[in-house]
C-alpha cells in the first residue's frame, strides 16, 4: 500500500459512489500537508491559546484530555456508594415509556409520509430515499404529531393516557399492517442502490473503525440517555420547560398560565415532557420519561447528518458527520438538561435534508410538491420548538424555495414555472402553518398576540404593557455591536465555549476542498454564517441560542474528514480526532472538583438524586424539609423555579405582574388594609409565604424588579397580624463578602433589616437573610 493511496486504486468506480448516482466520489490528488498544518494549528489554538473554560475556570483544555480515562472509568463504574449498575433498573421503566412513545411517533409519522406518498417504495413515490432517511424523516414528523396531538388533548381537558397511548398504538398497528400488506423485506426496483463504503480510512481499515465508531457512539449515547434519566438541576428548566408541563398536567387541561409568560412560548419539545407525565401518571417519573423522549433528538440528528453524508459525498462522509455531531460536549449537555435546543437542532438538520431532497428532485425535473411540504412541516416543527425557529430554519428553508423558483423558468420555461411556483410555495407554507399554526393561534385566542410576549409593538398582548415589552426587550437584545465583540463572540463559538468539540470547527473549513457538490459546501457555509449573525445580531447571545449551528457544521466536518484517502492525512488526522474524542469524554465525565457539563451521576440512586438536585433551589428545599407533603398552598415571592416543590405554589416569574403586589396592594403602590389582604389570601388558599431575597436582589440588578416588594413590607404584614414570625427564624444566611460592590450597595439601600452576623468556619462574617417563610395567619 502506498503513501499515495490507503485503498485499492483498482477499485471500480461504482465502489466509491455515493448514494447519489449522478456525483462519484473521487479521491482528491491535493496535498495534504495544507490540511493537516491547519488542523494542528486550529488543535494549538484550541487548547493551549484558550486554556480556560469560560464558564467552568478551575479547568483547564487539557485537564479535560488528561482527566478523561479515569473520569471515563468512574463513569461507568462509580466507586461512590449510591450509584452504580445495580441502580440501572431504576431507569428501565422511564426508558420503556419514552421508547414507547418514540414509536408511537414513528407510527404516526409514517402514516402522515404516508398520506403524502414519501414512504412508499413504489415508482410513483414521492422521495426516491433510502431507508434510515425514511426513518429519521418519518420519526421527526410523528414527533410533532404527538406533541400536537398532547397540545390538543390538553386544551379539550382530556389528558389521559387512552388518547395518548392508544391513538399512537393504532397508528403503529395500521403502519406494521400496511407495511405487511406492502411486502415487508422487499425492495422495489425504484429504491436507490446501497452506497459502497468510500474510499481511504474506513476502506483499508474497515473492522476497526466499524468497532470503535461503534463504541464512541454507544458511550455517548449512554452518557445522553442516563443523564436524561437524572432530575435537572437547570434554572429555566425548573422554571418552564419542566414546570410549565407540571402544572398542565396537575390542573389536567392546558391553559394560559398569566403568571408564567414563558409557558405562552410554542411548546413542542415540553408537550413530550407533558406526554410522559400523562402516560407516567406521575409529574416527577413523567418529567424523566419527557427528558429521555427529548434525548433521542441528538441520535436523531446524528441519523439525518448520516443520511445527509451518504446521500451527496459518501458513508465515511456522514458517518464521520454522526460521529462528529454525536460527541460534542453540547449535544450530551442539552439531552441532560432537557433545553430546547435539543429539537431545534434535530428538526433544523431534517428541514436541511428534506430541503435538499426537494433541491435534488427540481434539478431532476421530478415534481417536489410533496417534498417541499415536508420541508415545511419540519421547518415549521422547528419553531414550534422556540420562536427562533422562525429566523433559524423557517426563513432560510424559504429562502432557498424563494431561489430554487427563480431559477426554475430558465430550466423549464416561463409558462410551465408560474402554476409550478404557486404549488410548491402553497405545499411548504401548508407545511409550516400545520406544525406552527395550532401554537400561533393558541396565543392569538388567548392574549391576541400570536407570537406573545413577542412583536408587542406590532400585536399589543393582554396582560402585557409597554413597560413590560420595554423590560423583556432590554433582558432579551444585545446592545453591543461593535467588532470587537463579534471578534470576542465568534472565537467563543469556534473554539472558547466550554461545551464545544476541537473536531467541529477544525475539521469543517476542509470540505472545501473537496470536488462533489462545491455549491451545496458553500451553501452549507452560507447557512453556517445566517446562523451565527441571526444570534449575534437579534438575540441576548446565550451560548446555547447558536447550538443549532452544530449539526449543519458537523456535517461539514465529516466532509472535510473525508477529503483525501492519502495515509498522509488520515495517521495525523486519526491522532488528532482520537484527542478530540479524549477531550469531548473528559467534558462530560468530570466531576472533581464539580461537573463541567452538568449533573452527571450517570448511574446515580434516582432517590438521592432526587434530594441532590434541590441544592440548586435552596429556599425550594427548605420549604420541602419544612412543610413536607401535606402543606397548604405556598405563595413564592421572588422564587420561580418552582418544578421540586412538593407542596402547591403559586408564583410569578420576574416578568410577570407580581402576585405578592396584587394580592397586598391597594392599586396605587400603597399597602391595602390587613382584612382585605386576609381575604384575598384566603380566596387564593395561600397558607404560606416563601420570600427568596437572593433571587430578588439577583433580579433587581439585572432585569428589575418591583419596588413594592422589601423587607419592610413583611414587617408590616407581621405587624397587622397578616403574617407570623420567620419560621426559618432568620437562619437562612448567606455572607455579604462574595457579593458585588452594586449588589452590597443594593442590600445597603432596600435591605438594611437583612443583614446579620454569621458563623462561616471558625469566624463570623457580615451576612444577608437569604430567604423567608412566613404563616398566613
Amino acid at each position: 500500500m502506498s503513501d499515495r493511496h490507503s485503498y485499492d486504486s483498482r477499485a471500480s468506480l461504482a465502489e466509491n459512489e455515493s448514494l447519489n448516482p449522478q456525483q462519484a466520489v473521487l479521491p482528491s490528488d491535493r496535498s495534504p500537508a495544507p490540511a493537516v498544518a491547519w488542523l494542528v494549528g486550529f488543535f494549538v489554538l484550541f487548547f493551549l491559546l484558550t486554556p480556560e473554560l469560560p464558564n467552568n475556570r478551575e479547568f483547564t483544555r487539557l485537564d479535560m484530555v488528561a482527566g478523561s480515562p479515569m473520569a471515563m472509568l468512574d463513569a461507568v463504574d462509580p466507586p461512590q456508594e449510591r450509584s452504580g449498575w445495580r441502580y440501572l433498573p431504576q431507569r428501565l421503566g422511564v426508558w420503556l415509556t419514552a421508547a414507547g412513545l418514540l414509536f408511537g411517533a414513528w407510527g404516526m409519522g409514517r402514516l402522515v409520509c404516508r398520506l403524502a406518498g414519501w414512504c412508499d417504495r413504489s415508482a410513483t413515490s414521492a422521495l426516491k430515499t433510502d431507508t434510515t432517511t425514511s426513518l429519521v424523516l418519518a420519526t421527526g414528523v410523528g414527533i410533532s404529531a404527538l406533541s400536537l396531538l398532547t397540545l390538543a388533548c390538553g386544551l379539550a381537558g382530556v389528558l389521559e393516557r387512552r388518547f395518548l397511548v392508544v391513538l399512537p398504538a393504532v397508528a403503529v398497528v395500521t403502519e406494521l399492517v400496511l407495511w405487511w400488506r406492502d411486502g415487508a423485506g422487499r425492495r422495489a426496483e425504484s429504491e436507490v442502490p446501497a452506497s459502497a463504503v468510500s474510499p481511504g480510512f474506513f476502506l483499508a481499515y474497515p473492522t476497526a473503525v466499524k468497532w470503535l465508531v461503534g463504541f464512541v457512539a454507544a458511550l455517548f449515547l449512554f452518557f445522553q440517555f442516563t443523564g436524561a434519566a437524572l432530575p435537572s438541576i437547570d434554572f429555566d428548566v425548573k422554571e418552564y420547560h419542566l414546570q410549565g408541563p407540571r402544572e398542565f398536567f396537575e390542573q389536567g387541561r392546558i391553559t394560559r398560565l398569566p403568571h408564567n409568560v414563558y409557558t405562552s412560548f410554542p411548546f413542542l419539545t415540553e408537550m413530550l415532557s407533558l406526554a410522559g407525565m400523562v402516560v407516567a401518571d406521575d409529574w416527577w417519573w413523567g418529567a424523566l420519561v419527557g427528558k429521555s423522549v427529548l434525548a433521542a433528538f441528538a441520535p436523531l440528528t446524528a441519523l439525518v447528518l448520516f443520511s445527509a453524508g451518504r446521500r451527496w459525498w459518501s458513508s465515511s462522509a456522514g458517518l464521520a458527520a454522526a460521529m462528529v455531531y454525536l460527541t460534542i460536549p453540547w449535544a450530551t449537555r442539552v439531552s441532560i438538561i432537557a433545553y430546547a435546543e435539543g429539537g431545534l437542532c434535530f428538526f433544523l438538520a431534517a428541514t436541511l435534508l428534506a430541503v435538499m431532497l426537494a433541491i435534488e428532485r427540481s434539478q431532476r425535473g421530478e415534481p417536489a410538491t410533496a417534498a417541499w411540504l415536508l420541508a415545511g412541516l419540519l421547518a415549521g416543527s422547528g419553531m414550534a420548538c422556540k420562536y427562533t425557529g422562525l429566523v433559524q430554519v423557517v426563513i432560510p428553508a424559504a429562502g432557498v424555495l424563494v431561489v430554487v423558483l427563480a431559477r426554475s423558468p430558465k430550466r423549464n420555461g416561463s409558462e410551465a414555472a408560474s402554476p409550478r411556483a404557486v404549488r410548491l410555495v402553497v405545499a411548504f407554507c401548508c407545511g409550516v402553518a400545520l406544525t406552527i399554526g395550532p401554537w400561533l393561534l393558541k396565543n392569538l385566542a388567548e392574549t391576541g398576540n400570536p407570537v406573545y410576549p413577542l412583536g408587542y409593538s406590532v400585536f399589543g398582548g393582554e396582560d402585557w404593557s409597554e413597560s413590560d415589552n420595554l423590560k423583556w426587550r432590554a433582558a432579551h437584545s444585545s446592545s453591543d455591536y461593535s467588532v470587537s465583540d463579534l471578534a470576542n463572540r465568534v472565537l467563543d463559538v469556534v473554539s472558547r465555549n466550554d461545551w464545544q468539540s476541537p473536531l467541529v470547527f477544525g475539521l469543517a473549513p476542509l470540505a472545501l476542498l473537496v470536488s462533489s457538490h462545491r455549491r451545496l459546501v458553500v451553501g452549507l457555509w452560507l447557512l453556517v454564517a445566517w446562523l451565527f449573525f441571526s444570534w449575534w445580531g437579534l438575540t441576548h447571545r446565550l451560548d446555547r441560542f447558536w447550538v443549532p449551528l452544530l449539526p449543519v457544521v458537523s456535517l461539514l466536518a465529516g466532509i472535510g474528514m473525508t477529503w483525501s484517502s492519502r495515509s498522509a492525512w488520515w495517521r495525523p488526522c486519526g491522532v488528532l480526532v482520537v484527542l478530540g474524542v479524549a477531550h469531548n469524554i473528559g467534558v462530560v465525565t468530570i466531576t472533581e472538583p464539580r461537573p463541567v457539563i452538568g449533573y452527571n451521576a450517570f448511574l446515580g440512586d434516582l432517590d438521592t438524586a432526587r434530594q441532590v438536585v434541590q441544592a440548586t433551589a435552596p429556599a425550594i428545599r427548605a420549604a420541602n424539609q419544612r412543610l413536607g407533603d401535606g402543606a397548604t398552598r405556598v405563595l413564592c415571592v421572588g422564587e420561580a423555579q418552582v418544578f421540586d416543590a412538593r407542596f402547591p405554589v403559586r408564583y410569578n416569574t420576574v416578568f410577570d405582574r407580581s402576585l405578592l403586589e396584587e394580592w397586598c396592594g391597594d392599586g396605587q403602590g400603597g399597602l391595602a388594609d390587613a382584612e382585605t389582604i386576609r381575604e384575598r389570601f384566603n380566596a387564593e388558599g395561600i397558607g404560606w409565604v416563601l420570600v427568596n431575597w437572593q433571587e430578588i436582589l439577583r433580579y433587581r440588578t439585572t432585569y428589575g424588579y418591583t419596588d413594592f416588594v422589601t423587607p419592610r413590607l413583611f414587617a408590616r404584614l407581621r405587624e397587622a397580624g397578616v403574617l407570623g414570625e420567620d419560621e426559618f427564624a432568620r437562619q437562612q444566611l448567606v455572607p455579604l463578602g462574595p457579593l458585588s460592590e452594586r449588589d452590597r450597595d443594593e442590600i445597603a439601600g432596600w435591605g438594611t433589616g437583612l443583614r446579620a452576623t454569621m458563623q462561616r468556619g471558625d469566624h463570623r462574617t457580615e451576612g444577608y437573610v437569604a430567604f423567608q417563610l412566613f404563616r398566613v395567619r
